[in-house]
């Protein structure tokens, strides 16, 4: 299901980088097709995705200036080969033998900057990215090649490919998407979590028909959560039910007339915190769960794949008659 989810996110916004890494695979086999194809998926995937990171601009160009020099046009060749190098100078070409070497070490970008400026203003809640850089518009840019992202909430809705000339003012025509298109404040979708929780409190023994029965002072699980997850690319909060198959043996509890033998826990909760860094998560959560638990976790999360992320959590159950147990679990949860 985890799998299957994070597919339809994929198709949903093309994440650059997956489809650069495989431009790059194809240039290693002269597909030129390929890589056409796998350049114009990683500039949809500006058109809706984050600020562009400084690695995806310049293997954005070089993958460009490669497959221009390859295909004998150095004058494409050196103006994109100048923007991979402005982006990140120490990106390697040694692959592509000496005609790209040679490319590489004279591309320079034109000297002195030029002026970007839209159409149509902007809205005020609107953002423009320069080479993943916030700048307002109009506003000077050096001249050369650039990527610009228009944004809104932390979001791209637009994306060009822009050519500044030095000295020059270059207009963006940027066409607005219908309002349902646009990017939301808050935003959501499905979350499922997989993983171990383990806990350790007090062993406890009953007396079940007859029978005695323990139950271990090390409690482990295997929780399941599957909801739903709001964010603002600054905060998020997600409600989710939860059911965990114990792998230590089954939970005691009083019954109405003897105590009662369960071998899972489930129950439902909420978590909030803030986003970290690039796409990390920290925040707290709270449960209640059968039979008879409140668990508290402090939780944090970083992404590993595109809407993957390894979660860890540490906090307390508090059993009913009990005393309070530390209690910490890891897993994979993935995110909207």
């Amino acid at each position: 299901m985890i799998a299957l989810l994070a597919g339809l996110a994929e198709a949903a916004c093309p994440d650059p980088g997956l489809a650069l890494d495989d431009a790059f695979a194809a240039l290693s086999t002269l597909d030129f097709a390929r890589v056409d194809t796998r350049i114009a998926e990683a500039r949809a995937g500006f058109a809706c995705g984050g600020p562009i990171t400084r690695d995806a601009l310049g293997r954005y160009w070089l993958a460009q200036g490669v497959a221009a020099t390859l295909n004998g046009d150095p004058e494409r060749a050196g103006a994109v080969l100048a923007a991979a190098r402005r982006a990140d100078p120490a990106l390697r070409v040694d692959a592509w033998g000496d005609d790209v070497r040679a490319a590489w070490s004279a591309a320079g970008a034109p000297a002195g900057e030029g002026q970007l400026t839209t159409l149509r203003a902007l809205p005020g809640r609107d953002v423009a990215w320069i080479d993943g850089t916030p700048q307002s518009l109009p506003g000077a840019a050096p001249a050369g090649w650039h990527v610009v992202q228009i944004s809104r909430y932390g979001r791209a809705w637009w994306s060009g490919e822009v050519f500044v000339p030095p000295g020059d003012e270059v207009a963006l025509d940027v066409a607005q998407p219908p309002a349902s298109d646009m990017p939301k404040r808050w935003t959501g979708g499905v979350m499922v979590s997989l993983g171990w929780d383990a806990s350790v409190g007090d062993a406890l023994s009953a007396d079940v028909a007859g029978k005695t029965y323990t139950q271990s002072a090390t409690q482990v699980g295997i929780p399941l959560e599957i909801g739903y997850e709001w964010d603002s690319r600054s905060a998020w909060i997600r409600p989710a039910a939860v059911v965990a198959p114990l792998v230590t043996g089954p939970y005691l509890y009083a019954g109405e007339e003897e105590p009662v033998r369960f071998p899972l826990a489930f129950g439902a909760g909420v978590a909030g915190g803030a986003w970290i860094g690039d796409g990390g998560r920290v925040g707290v959560l709270g449960q209640l769960a059968f039979p008879g638990q409140i668990r508290l976790r402090a939780l944090a999360s970083w992404p590993v794949a595109r809407a993957l992320h390894i979660e860890g959590r540490l906090g307390v159950n508090a059993p009913a008659g009990q005393r309070v147990e530390p209690a910490f679990g890891a897993g994979v949860t993935w995110l909207p």
